[in-house]
């Protein structure tokens, strides 16, 4: 696989799949936005990366904060200038609240879910149709 130059935002990259797919796209050629709802987990994968001779950047950011998802978004696109790849493995699960409140996300539950379309939502307006 050749991803040369490539843009990879990563979500979950810290450990896991996640952190095996930051790393195989680095070693394919690919420069990394590694994010992770821990940032010392983020870290390490982002120096691993810096090690096979790509570029990383480390964006801590819960994957359930739809600001914080558009403030990774923005921090990727600020440092590359574009998004060629998105790789949503960061999870977390849906609680209904009491009295009809919107539905609140609690990460990191064993009965867990990704949730692709806040990464995905963020970048459909830079999308091409």
């Amino acid at each position: 696989m050749k991803l040369e130059n490539k843009i990879a935002l990563i979500t979950g990259a810290g450990s896991g799949i996640g952190k095996a797919i930051a790393l195989e796209m680095g070693s394919a050629g690919a420069h990394i936005a590694v994010n992770d709802i821990t940032a010392k987990a983020a870290e390490t994968t982002a120096h691993q990366i810096e090690d096979l001779g790509r570029e990383a950047l480390v964006i801590p950011a819960d994957v359930a904060d739809s600001g914080q998802v558009e403030n990774m978004v923005q921090q990727t696109l600020n440092r590359f200038g574009r998004i060629d790849i998105l790789v949503n493995t960061g999870v977390c699960t849906f609680l209904k609240t009491v009295a009809l409140q919107p539905l609140q996300m609690k990460c990191g539950s064993a009965f867990s879910m990704s949730i692709s379309m806040v990464p995905s939502i963020a970048l459909a307006p830079l999308s091409k149709t």
